[in-house]
């Protein structure tokens, strides 16, 4: 079984006059071996960094059962070499890169944003656990599937060293960066749990999401409200599901959102 995730189980019986299925019930499984020694937000056991095949070199973090890229994907090439083309205007099904606020020099900072199709690099969708999808990711790392996405949720939430406020709901400023791009809009100060309050405060899962926005969603350029990180599971044609850190929900993740395959979003990998 997968460590931090929830399971559903009934017992039935089948016969002649058809099948009765008994009491659903429910449990979540635990991490003895994170717990036990204690390495979250530190580097991943023999794995400090990685590196892609344009040569760019990534930090990693360790969070649970989980080895992450610390920082947002930057390859303009997969890791067979093949150039991955930049893009100036949506496509549904061929693979773009796009720059981080229009802008390429700002590609080194906040990573390329990619479309799904770029992310999945011809794979098949998948919801398991590992997604066994490689897509855009260099050799050894893969593209998280939404059910990976919801084992580091779980994580978080099944841990009080990341709630705010106490509440097992608020995990938002455990994973995001205390980057001072994030915008700090007075109207989000109201929230205690807001990312932008206190920011010396978030982080303490060493994810360090940055709000580096997505390629044509509906949100200027210049909020840094947002990161948004594709999955590798589709939900139908024409959409994908994501996950996102903002500055208006103290509950990061708490629901898979679905958009547009055509959109550019940000991507971290996860170790095989």
């Amino acid at each position: 079984m997968t460590p931090g995730t929830t399971y559903h189980i009934r017992a039935y019986a089948t016969n002649s006059a058809g099948t009765a299925y008994g009491e659903e019930l429910s449990f979540t499984t635990t991490h003895p071996v994170a717990d036990s020694v204690l390495i979250d937000a530190q580097t991943c056991p023999g794995a400090d960094t990685m590196m892609d095949i344009d040569g760019n070199v990534y930090k990693t973090v360790q969070i649970g059962l989980q080895c992450w890229m610390k920082e947002n994907l930057r390859t303009t090439r997969y890791a067979d070499g093949t150039v991955i083309p930049i893009g100036y205007i949506r496509y549904h099904d061929v693979a773009h890169r796009y720059s981080p606020f229009g802008m390429e020099s700002l590609a080194s900072r906040y990573g390329w944003l990619y479309n799904w199709p770029a992310v999945m690099h011809g794979d098949s969708t998948s919801n398991t656990n590992p997604s066994g999808v490689q897509g855009i990711c260099p050799n050894g790392w893969h593209v998280p599937s939404k059910e990976e996405w919801q084992q580091l949720r779980q994580y978080l939430r099944s841990d009080s060293r990341y709630w705010c406020e106490g509440d097992s709901m608020n995990i938002s400023k455990a994973l995001a960066s205390s980057d001072i791009f994030w915008n700090n809009n007075n109207d989000f100060w109201t929230n205690p749990c807001a990312v932008t309050n206190n920011p010396t405060a978030n982080n303490a899962s060493g994810f360090s999401a940055i709000p580096a926005e997505c390629f044509d969603c509906n949100t200027a350029w210049s909020t840094h409200t947002c990161a948004h990180y594709w999955t590798a599971t589709l939900e139908s044609l024409p959409y994908a599901y994501f996950e996102r850190v903002d500055v208006w929900n103290a509950n990061a993740f708490l629901i898979h959102f679905c958009e547009l395959k055509s959109l550019g979003f940000s991507v971290r990998c996860l170790r095989d």
